[in-house]
């Protein structure tokens, strides 16, 4: 018993609060069909699953986290699509995984118009605009019910 006691606090120990955020962008393609941009992962977690532009708040040094979970979306897709959104999301579309005290992240959904100039960065071994009902696999968890929310 006192074996397994330990075990649970050394596993309790290693748990940590997590805020994030990201975008699912998505765009109308020239056949009027819904796309959304994927990135490949090629770090964990979720290495090799097709996942937004998205990631971690910043932490200050004291281990708080110093930033919203809209700044952390916007900085997030800049950081690894290059593309600078709007300095506002409040009034975006979300979807919004939480687990209280110990999980919480915010996608936000945005349709971009035209066709916007990205690139790969570092972070994904490939990208790529999908159609909605045509999605590459294997997707992250969260992405589904991100998707299920755009506006067909």
């Amino acid at each position: 018993m006192r074996r397994n006691l330990n075990q649970m606090s050394f596993i309790v120990k290693k748990i940590r609060k997590y805020q994030g955020a990201g975008c699912l962008l998505y765009r109308i393609s020239n056949k009027s069909k819904i796309e959304v941009f994927l990135g490949l992962r090629k770090y964990s977690p979720f290495k090799n699953y097709w996942s937004i532009p998205g990631g971690e708040s910043n932490r200050s040094s004291a281990g708080k986290y110093n930033e919203s979970q809209c700044q952390s979306a916007l900085r997030e897709t800049e950081e690894e699509t290059g593309l600078k959104l709007e300095k506002s999301l409040e009034n975006i579309k979300t979807t919004h995984l939480y687990i209280p005290g110990l999980f919480s992240y915010r996608t936000y959904i945005i349709h971009l118009k035209g066709n916007p100039n990205i690139f790969k960065n570092h972070e994904f071994s490939e990208i790529g605009w999908f159609e909605i009902n045509n999605l590459p696999q294997p997707i992250h968890i969260g992405l589904k019910s991100a998707v299920n929310k755009i506006n067909w």
